[in-house]
């Protein structure tokens, strides 16, 4: 049974989306070396189909802390057995996933939706299990709503379908769920299709978040597996403590090296032998797991992630098509990939399951091939083909008008509705040569990403507007000589705030500091009260050792008679972590504690969109104080 709910859930105001151009950000991090044992049998694609940024989808980042009872509608799939909540306005995460025979959830289920910097366009939350595609990182739509629709299978059960087009890979993305009558499973039928000519790289992670508790295993059918050591991908045994996360005191990844010649799943199974397995079609083939450590900085980013009030605890275990998620795999054009997961409730032997590796490996595979085999999944996903193509019924919108631009032919049984406003400039561009006039104070709506792009506005190369979005493209393409070219062009026919800030990223990316930080001032004085310029300027001042900088435009605000209320820079977290990194810079330890700790030293400094990975609090702490470093501000990724 599929059914529409309401349901409240504590939730952080999203905000607007950033001002700015989306080019500021580097996404993925620096090259992986894959020199340290590996070889061609290995089969990897270490660094390709890497993304410098989120261009063109603008960053999500004005988010705040505060929690207000927020009302969701939730895709709700049902038996007997098992119930499967899906939140639309999520990317269509799977909320949670209940076994209604034992009452237990199989999933860890965050307790609110509260947003974190770990996304591609920054907003990502924790819990459930989110399907990631298209590049690496958690997708574009992982905070905004997805198309969501009603089909049924051959037998007449209910399918829960959602999907997207997916800009940069110019893929659509389409996943169909159902819960058959008497079953006791979850089950997925995921197609991709690449609708441009062109090869492209494509990834795909399905990442699954378990709840943590101590003595829980995870077992795959693998003997070694892919990690990360001194920026090198190695490969190393799978040892006891691997296969144990609240072992690993520290945050790492381990990539699964499964065996060919068995079937491909992956399970976290407790003291008691009961857990959650997922299992796939032979198509995916990676398995992965992730923790965040089992040490202070570990604990408290999970707790960040969720109510204050709440541990938070949990690791995730994951599928994917790669072997690891340092790679794509690349996908011809007009290709179509499809595959079939399952997800359930697993009890096995405790002793089994805890004992030997190759016999808790055993027990797993014995357990799936009691509710389905190897061969009955790769029959389930042909007989479901003729289903996968047929159209559905829009329950909600996606109200995303990208597809409907880029005229998607290869998906015609999927509705993806009309142009939307975002597309309007685009529209113009095509059907007159022109993108139009526009008011330069005004932001900018949206970015486009192609040769056919490109080619449009290089022929409108008279209007400021065309001229800056080529430059922004080229920008995020890292072809930074055009870039600048294509900006200083844009400038020159209106002077604009955009492509000076472009200019300012521009001279950043290419080591030109002096330029940069002349750029970035330039930019901001344009326009002085937007959040987002002041955030980034603020970041070129630290970047480049600028405290008295940073401290005299705060001072500055403040002499001029401006409040947190008439300016927003001025009680911003995050611009107030700069400031208080330059006033203990500058030796002024005690009005950075001010900022930090609270006037009583007891409330401390909280950044919503601190950056996983970040230190700048620990560098602060360490400037301003020679005590330990409190637990409020330790978002360490290690326990050193």
């Amino acid at each position: 049974m599929l059914k529409l709910e309401k349901i409240t859930i504590p939730a952080a105001d999203m905000g607007e989306l950033n001002s700015l151009p989306p080019v500021s950000v580097k996404i993925n991090l620096a090259d992986l070396r894959d020199d340290e044992g590996l070889n061609e049998k290995d089969g990897l694609f270490i660094n390709y189909g890497n993304v410098a940024t989120s261009y063109p989808y603008r960053y999500q980042d004005m988010y705040d802390r505060s929690l207000t009872a927020t009302e969701y509608t939730a895709a709700v799939l049902e038996n007997e057995k098992l119930r499967a909540v899906f939140i639309p306005q999520l990317g269509g995460k799977l909320w949670s996933l209940t076994d209604k025979s034992t009452d237990r959830g199989l999933l860890f289920t965050n307790t609110v939706v509260r947003p974190c910097n770990l996304a591609v366009r920054n907003a990502w939350t924790s819990g459930g299990i989110e399907w990631n595609c298209g590049f690496r990182g958690h997708h574009p739509y992982t905070c905004e709503t997805v198309n969501t629709a009603r089909t049924v299978l051959d037998d007449g059960t209910e399918v829960l379908r959602f999907y997207w087009y997916e800009r940069i890979r110019r893929t659509v993305v389409q996943m169909d769920f159902w819960i058959p009558d008497g079953a006791d499973c979850l089950f997925s039928r995921v197609r991709l299709v690449n609708t441009s000519d062109e090869t492209v790289p494509m990834y795909w992670w399905s990442n699954i978040a378990v709840v943590q508790r101590e003595g829980d295993r995870v077992i795959v059918p693998a003997q070694q597996a892919y990690t990360t050591l001194n920026n090198s991908v190695v490969k190393i045994d799978v040892t006891e403590d691997m296969t144990y996360p609240l072992r690993g005191k520290r945050a790492k990844d381990y990539f699964w090296t499964t065996d060919h010649d068995r079937r491909r799943y992956v399970a976290q199974v407790g003291r008691d032998g009961c857990g959650l397995v997922q299992t796939s079609s032979s198509l995916l083939k990676g398995r992965k797991l992730f923790i965040w450590g089992n040490f202070r900085g570990g604990k408290k980013w999970m707790n960040f992630l969720t109510a204050d009030n709440c541990g938070g605890d949990y690791d995730e275990i994951q599928c994917g098509l790669a072997h690891s998620q340092y790679e794509c795999l690349p996908m011809e054009g007009h290709a179509v990939w499809e595959w079939c997961e399952v997800y359930g409730p697993v009890k096995g032997d405790p002793e089994k399951l805890h004992g030997a590796w190759s016999e808790a490996q055993k027990e797993i595979e014995d357990r799936l091939n009691e509710r389905i085999t190897e061969e009955a999944l790769e029959k389930l996903l042909t007989d479901t083909s003729a289903m996968a193509e047929r159209p559905a019924e829009l329950l909600i919108p996606m109200d995303d008008g990208w597809a409907a631009l880029e005229n998607i032919r290869d998906c015609r049984h999927l509705d993806f509705g009309p142009l939307q406003r975002e597309q309007e400039d685009w529209v113009r561009l095509r059907e007159t040569g022109t993108a139009g006039l526009h008011d330069p104070e005004d932001v900018p709506l949206s970015y486009c990403l192609g040769s056919e792009w490109e080619n449009l506005l290089k022929n409108d190369a008279d209007n400021w507007y065309s001229c800056y979005m080529l430059g922004t493209a080229m920008l995020a393409s890292e072809h930074y000589e055009e870039a600048v070219k294509w900006l200083e062009r844009s400038r020159g026919l209106q002077e604009n705030v955009w492509s000076v800030y472009s200019l300012a990223i521009a001279a950043r990316q290419t080591g030109d500091h002096e330029k940069e930080i002349s750029l970035m001032m330039k930019a901001y004085e344009m326009r002085p009260f937007d959040l987002c310029l002041a955030r980034e300027t603020l970041r070129t001042f630290y970047d480049n050792g600028l405290s008295a900088e940073t401290i005299a435009m705060f001072d500055g605000k403040r002499s001029a008679g401006y409040s947190p209320e008439t300016d927003p820079m001025l009680g911003d977290p995050r611009c107030l972590l700069y400031y208080a990194y330059a006033l203990a810079a500058e030796g002024r330890n005690e009005d950075a504690a001010k900022i930090v700790c609270g006037e009583d030293g007891k409330h401390f400094l909280i950044v919503p969109d601190i950056r996983e990975g970040e230190l700048m609090t620990v560098k602060l702490w360490k400037l301003m104080s020679g005590s330990d470093l409190p637990y409020d501000l330790d978002f360490r990724l290690s326990g050193e």
